[in-house]
């Protein structure tokens, strides 16, 4: 993970690069997804969700390519 951190949370905006090469950038608060969420695979699909209190919202996602983010 990069980004905030407030006792010992993730707290505000973080990256998180996974294994398989994926890119999250998403907002926290009090360790849990709060608002827009970008997932960024290799291939540069993008898909946008929303989260709340942790939760994806539903119907929330929508995918995009890399060059429109």
């Amino acid at each position: 993970y990069e980004g905030q951190w407030s006792e010992g949370l993730r707290n505000g905006s973080l990256k998180t690069t996974y294994p398989d090469g994926r890119v999250e950038q998403a907002n926290y608060y009090k360790d849990q997804k709060d608002g827009q969420s970008a997932l960024i695979s290799k291939d540069g699909l993008v898909v946008l969700s929303k989260y709340q209190s942790g939760l994806k919202v539903k119907n929330s996602d929508k995918q995009i390519s890399e060059a429109q983010f």
